[in-house]
């Protein structure tokens, strides 16, 4: 039985995706918080993420997204999003471009 005042369920009501992207080029995962979820953190690779010039954090309402800028191979790993109990993981898998085929 949950605890009084403690909503089961997910704290998402859209969770972010893995996605596969270009080398070179921005990766941008969203999500969506149920009302009342205030705190949002995104994590790579366990350690959470905070200012950087090489991703950008945002957060409206209750939209929340994350964009790696020019993604390298070095970005391609596990990453997470957690607002209150709930806890999203997804991947950012990096390939090389169509046209750069080294001939």
């Amino acid at each position: 039985m949950p605890e009084p005042g403690k909503k089961s369920g997910s704290s998402f009501s859209r969770k972010p995706r893995s996605v596969v992207v270009d080398l070179g080029s921005d990766a941008t995962f969203q999500a969506e918080t149920e009302q009342g979820v205030s705190k949002v953190r995104w994590m790579r690779e366990g350690v959470v993420m905070g200012p950087s010039e090489r991703w950008t954090i945002g957060a409206e309402g209750n939209r929340h997204s994350l964009t790696i800028h020019k993604v390298s191979f070095l970005d391609a790993t596990n990453y997470a999003i957690i607002a209150g109990s709930s806890k999203v993981k997804f991947e950012l898998k990096v390939k090389e471009p169509e046209w750069e085929t080294g001939n």
